[in-house]
């Protein structure tokens, strides 16, 4: 079994950390989902925006730890998850473009240099200290 599947690695604790301690925070802490679709989808206005009700051939490209971290937490920890929102970026892709663009997607995408922890807390004054 995978680390991811079996949440047991460093990013897979975080995010359960995350769903555990502070499910008010996910969305700002994790970087969602990137899924690709057809051309095709409904969607109905609402209050807080437009929002997607119907949508066949959805793929998720990248965000598989987000979403088993979210599923076996939710299942494992009995978390409550109804207030955990997702960002997802999609990417409406023509269904005879798929076969050459999706997997570009999901190679870009997972392919991206991961930030160190400790680069980031180095940039944490620069909002502080400018302006």
């Amino acid at each position: 079994m995978s680390e991811v599947f079996a949440g047991t690695g460093a990013g897979e604790q975080r995010i359960r950390k995350t769903i555990l301690d502070e499910p008010h925070m996910f969305f700002a802490y994790n970087n969602g989902i990137t899924a690709t679709g057809p051309e095709w989808f409904e969607t109905r206005a609402t209050n807080s925006g437009l929002q997607i009700v119907r949508l066949t051939d959805l793929q998720i490209v990248n965000g598989g730890q987000t979403t088993a971290s979210l599923f076996h937490t939710q299942r494992r920890d009995k978390a409550d998850v109804s207030e955990i929102f997702v960002q997802m970026k999609l990417s409406v892709i023509d269904s005879e473009e798929s076969e050459l663009v999706v997997p570009r997607i999901s190679e870009y995408a997972n392919t991206q240099k991961q930030s160190e922890c400790s680069g980031l807390f180095l940039q944490s004054s620069f909002p502080r200290s400018y302006g």
